[in-house]
Order: structure tokens, then sequence, then C-alpha cells
């Protein structure tokens, strides 16, 4: 049907077609990396935002705020971050297996081409120059306070309260 030439031609453009893929995908897990880590900041700082609001009230104007509904908005808060971040830590995890998945297909495309320009295997030993590490360790900090918050939230009040 085809001739050799053409065959040739063709397997080439699929392979730039999927070389171009390959790093799409890559960029993109990149780009959701840093889309998570602002969209924590901002939950963490409206969180904080919220209580802080809800000490202020109950010290200014304790007829509005008891102290009760002071140690609830302070439980909720702190189930919702322990809750977000427990799904921010899948998701990272995710996008860490699917990035190696995209890195080996890169590599071996790269080495069926053949040529000068190779990339390495991922290595798992690299882990510390991940971004997504220091992420996921920042999301278990946050979960850990979090929830020790939430177990100890008569504690917290009445010290955040003194």
């Amino acid at each position: 049907m085809f001739n050799d030439e053409t065959k040739n031609q063709i397997t080439k453009e699929l392979v730039i077609e999927r070389f171009k893929f390959i790093q799409e995908k890559q960029k993109y897990l990149d780009s959701v990396l840093h889309t998570n880590m602002t969209f924590i900041v901002k939950l963490l700082v409206a969180l904080f935002g919220l209580v802080i609001t809800g000490i202020s009230l109950y010290k200014n104007k304790p007829e509005l705020m008891s102290e009760d509904s002071l140690m609830t908005i302070l439980q909720l808060s702190s189930l919702l971050c322990c809750f977000i971040c427990g799904i921010f830590l899948l998701m990272s995890f995710s996008n860490i297996v699917s990035w190696f998945g995209y890195r080996n297909d890169e590599v071996k495309l790269l080495d069926s081409i053949g040529g000068s320009f190779r990339r390495d295997k991922p290595k798992k030993r690299n882990f510390l120059t991940w971004q997504e590490t220091w992420f996921i360790l920042a999301l278990l900090i946050i979960t850990i306070s979090s929830f020790t918050v939430w177990m100890k939230s008569a504690v917290v009040i009445s010290y955040l309260l003194k």
C-alpha cells in the first residue's frame, strides 16, 4: 500500500507527534502542581481568616459569638483542611505516577529513534529534588496539624482566648 519512504516519513511524523504529546502532558502535570499549591495557600488563608475573625468577634462582642460557636468554627475549619489536604495528597501521588509513566515513554521513544539526544530513566532516588516531594511533605504537616487542632480544639480555644 505504501512504499518504504512513505512509511518512514509517516513513522517520523508519528514519533514527533508522540514526543510533543508527552512533553505537553509533562508540562500539564507541572502546571497542575502549581495550581494545587495556589489553591492550598488560598484555602489556608481563608480558614485562618475565618478563625481569626471568629476569635476577634468573640473577644469584642461576646453576645454575638459563643465559645461553643467558636469551637465549632475551629473544628469544622480543621476538618475541611484535613479533608482537602487528603484529596490533594492523593492527587499528588497520582501525578507522580503519571509523570513517571510519561517520562518512561519519553525515554523509550528517544531510544527507539537513536541519535545523540538521550534522556535518562527517572530515578526514585532523586525524589528530594522534586517539587512534588516538598508539596506532599507540606500537605502531610498541614494535615497532621489540622487533625491535632481538631482533636484538641478545646485546648486550642482556651489558649487562643487568653
